[in-house]
């Protein structure tokens, strides 16, 4: 078995486990965290609600798997259940990200749904491996998060970051987020009491 598919193997059999107890947790509440490691940064947004994870990879122009002007992204989600494939398009940096992603709700007893945009830069100019990913997840959610209010301010915080550090318009991402679109349009249990 190759190395990084036994990591991968690893990283995806831990965070299962600790999705365990992360179900039977309180609700965080909206935050969000950034910060990054060797050119790979990290919007870690956390909303209240069940398990659910999407990540949003951002090859920047100039970055070396972007050779056009434009940013060029990738993404892969789960709900509440998990995945049953295996995630394609980010491949092992999407589990790699969630163990990171996973210990961090266990260390403060809350669950949330978590959308994530990876931005991978110029800087980042040699791959060097999943390790690289969760490093970097993890040095931005050691980072004190901005608490917000509602849903809606920490998009626009989101999108103003994303606008500010990166001259992108967020909104042409998360206009495509799988889990924002199901929060719109299902309704929950408790709505109907």
């Amino acid at each position: 078995v190759p190395t990084r598919w036994s990591i991968t193997a690893a990283d995806d059999a831990i965070a299962k486990h600790l999705m365990e107890n992360i179900r039977d947790y309180r609700e965080a509440e909206h935050m969000a965290y950034f910060g990054g490691y060797l050119g790979n940064y990290y919007l870690i947004m956390m909303l209240p609600d069940v398990w659910g994870y999407e990540l949003f990879e951002m090859y920047m122009p100039k970055a070396s798997w972007n050779t056009e002007e434009t940013i060029e992204y990738t993404t892969d989600y789960e709900f509440h259940n998990g995945r049953k494939d295996y995630a394609e398009n980010c491949a092992g940096g999407y589990y790699a990200a969630k163990l990171a992603i996973l210990e961090k709700l266990e260390q403060i007893k809350r669950r949330a749904s978590c959308i994530v945009l990876r931005f991978i830069t110029g800087e980042y100019s040699v791959p060097l491996g999943v390790w690289v990913v969760r490093e970097a997840t993890r040095k931005a959610l050691a980072s004190k998060p901005l608490v917000f209010s509602d849903k809606e301010l920490m998009l626009k915080y989101a999108e103003k970051l994303v606008m500010k550090r990166y001259g992108y318009d967020a909104n042409n991402i998360l206009r495509n987020s799988v889990l924002l679109k199901q929060m719109k349009t299902q309704k929950k249990l408790m709505s109907f009491a």
